[in-house]
């Protein structure tokens, strides 16, 4: 078939769809309604996909180290605390055991104290730990240095403040400043980078960014006055995490004596989660087949519908040299593009509403919708289109113009 033959058909094909304005609208709600479901559910999946990752890449590898006192203990368990609390000699008898599959061994103490500067005083919260911290809990330097190991083994009054504090109390000129813990001065060594956040993640960032950091030993010795501590550590591969968390623990339990503790981690949590997620993906993505599928079928009665109404068309097309291939061609195009139009329309109403959707239930990643999902939608609606108008053009392709002819 000539290029020029499947131009004329194809204009010939826009022309009854203009024609037949409000036949074509109601056969293309269908097909609009298919895209736009498909596009919204698939951009919503995807951002709630993307921030169960950002949780995961946080989470699923992080294991901590909880005190397990006398009350929490069942009865076959025989617990004799010597310690309240999981203690510094703990993260240290974990660190000198260097096992291998663990890394990032943090140790925390945190409390809330009254912090002055010449601009500013208020309470705020102080955490004390190492720069594993710093990097477990996604923080970035902006400006000057991480603490060295003379800063944590001599305890040294330093500190590392959030972007907060340092905007609020030395109006973002904040390195090298002093600034007062409880009335004791203390250096800034370094300010941290500035984590965004918006709608109701914007609490969240601002939570992060009101810190300020100092040495675990500054804290424990100079400050909080205790040894017990928040112990934490990562896994190098989740999947051998029983073998791994097994000889943490025996670790501890050596340097205790009971076992008085408990290794909790999210990665059962998180693997149920994402196996629940994928599940609804599935369902929805089921429901968006099946309104296309339906859209199609409405094209399907329309186009035969239009056999009837062009008949004598058809017939005076045979009659002057048409071939059966011709009318068949001429019949999918036309299905083409009434499904193609739909999918365009849902495509357009889609995007809009996903952007809409995604940033309404603030999911905390950038709203955007990829262009893979818009693509799979329109692929979508033109299949359907050849499949929902492949009988009608079977059909009309077989009609004997003779009878075309004399049809009333």
């Amino acid at each position: 078939m000539k290029l020029s033959l499947i131009g004329e058909i194809v204009y010939e094909g826009i022309d009854q769809i203009i024609a037949n304005k409000v036949r074509s609208m109601l056969t293309l709600l269908g097909i609009i309604l298919g895209v736009t479901s498909l596009i919204v559910m698939f951009s919503l999946l995807k951002a709630a996909s993307e921030r169960n990752e950002q949780w995961t890449k946080r989470w699923v590898n992080k294991v901590n180290v909880s005190y397990l006192p006398p009350y929490r203990a069942s009865k076959d368990q025989k617990i004799r605390s010597k310690e309240f609390g999981i203690q510094y000699s703990d993260y240290l008898a974990l660190k000198d055991a260097d096992i291998e599959g663990i890394n990032q061994i943090s140790a925390t103490q945190q409390g809330w104290y009254h912090i002055k500067s010449k601009e500013n005083s208020s309470e705020i919260r102080v955490q004390g730990a190492d720069n594993n911290y710093l990097l477990d809990e996604d923080y970035k330097l902006l400006q000057g240095r991480q603490f060295l190991s003379d800063d944590e083994y001599y305890a040294e009054k330093v500190c590392i403040i959030g972007s907060s504090v340092a905007r609020d109390f030395f109006k973002g000129n904040a390195l090298d400043k002093i600034i007062k813990i409880n009335n004791r001065g203390f250096r800034i060594i370094g300010v941290l980078e500035e984590i965004k956040g918006s709608g109701r993640h914007s609490r969240w960032a601002e939570w992060r960014n009101n810190i300020l950091v100092v040495p675990l030993r500054t804290m424990m010795l100079r400050l909080k006055g205790e040894k017990s501590v928040s112990l934490s550590y990562r896994l190098d591969d989740p999947g051998k995490s029983e073998e791994v968390n097994e000889a943490a623990k025996a670790v501890i339990y050596r340097r205790r004596g009971t076992e008085d503790f408990s290794l909790e981690s999210r990665a059962e949590n998180i693997i149920e989660f994402q196996k629940m997620q994928a599940m609804w993906g599935m369902v929805l993505g089921l429901i968006s087949v099946i309104s296309l599928i339906v859209g199609g079928i409405g094209i399907t009665n329309i186009m035969l519908a239009t056999i009837k109404d062009r008949i004598k068309e058809i017939g005076l097309k045979k009659s002057i040299g048409a071939t059966s291939t011709d009318v068949k061609v001429q019949f999918l195009i036309e299905a083409t593009l009434l499904s193609l139009f739909g999918g365009i329309l849902g495509t357009l109403t889609g995007v809009l509403l996903s952007t809409s959707a995604v940033s309404a239930m603030d999911f905390g990643v950038k709203s955007r919708v990829h262009p893979q999902i818009i693509l799979i939608g329109l692929l979508f609606a033109l299949v359907v289109g050849l499949l929902s108008g492949l009988y009608p053009a079977i059909k009309a392709s077989r009609v004997s113009p003779i009878e075309a002819l004399r049809y009333e």
